[in-house]
């Protein structure tokens, strides 16, 4: 199936970077810089899971409901 080998071609990706990034932590010792880009994952994640779900609140009417979110992060 062609869904089976994009499945497969980008696991093996992942774990590729997965193994390239702890040979660079290895590699030097202060990881500062690769925790920097960590952090700022993660934020752009959380950043995304709260449009997503603020744009569901919006489709299912709960207008409300959003904007008083929206507030509350500010």
């Amino acid at each position: 199936n062609f869904f089976d080998i994009v499945f497969a071609v980008l696991s093996r990706k992942t774990t590729q970077l997965q193994k390239n990034a702890k040979r660079n932590d290895r590699k030097r010792n202060d990881a500062k810089p690769r925790n920097c880009n960590k952090l700022n994952f993660q934020n752009r994640a959380s950043g995304l899971k709260e449009e997503m779900t603020r744009l569901r609140m919006l489709r299912e009417g709960g207008r409300t409901l959003a904007s008083s979110s929206l507030k509350k992060s500010d």
